[in-house]
């Protein structure tokens, strides 16, 4: 993942009460949230235009608790994402895995960034 982008990321959910990084993130923590590129895609534009890259982006809430705490995680940091000018395209579903015994939600949005520069929206 780009440089820049992780680090927007990280700034953004930077007050989250939870572990934060990129996979396999903090798995031996009781409740913590990962992102990860899924895709990373050039706009078209006009050639005097700076060159503009779309991210597409997944975040993960994942916990081992039976409390909810895994859509607390999930929800504040959405929260956090919209704060930071993130628009969330879709999320769910909120899933259980038997075999690990972790209730997981994931989001995916979008983010566009100038090709060297600062996030665009």
């Amino acid at each position: 993942m780009e440089d820049r982008l992780e680090a927007f990321l990280m700034a953004a959910l930077s007050t989250l009460p939870y572990p934060v990084s990129q996979p396999p993130g903090g798995a031996e923590n009781e409740t913590y949230v990962t992102f990860n590129e899924a895709s990373g895609a050039p706009a078209e534009h006009a050639s005097d235009a700076p060159r503009r890259v779309k991210h597409l982006i997944q975040l993960h809430a994942f916990s081992h608790r039976e409390d909810g705490e895994h859509r607390r995680a999930f929800f504040k940091a959405m929260t956090l994402l919209e704060k930071a000018g993130v628009r969330v395209q879709s999320w769910g579903p909120d899933d259980y895995e038997k075999d690990t015994g972790i209730h997981h939600m994931a989001a995916t949005f979008a983010l566009w960034m100038t090709w060297n520069d600062e996030k665009e929206d």
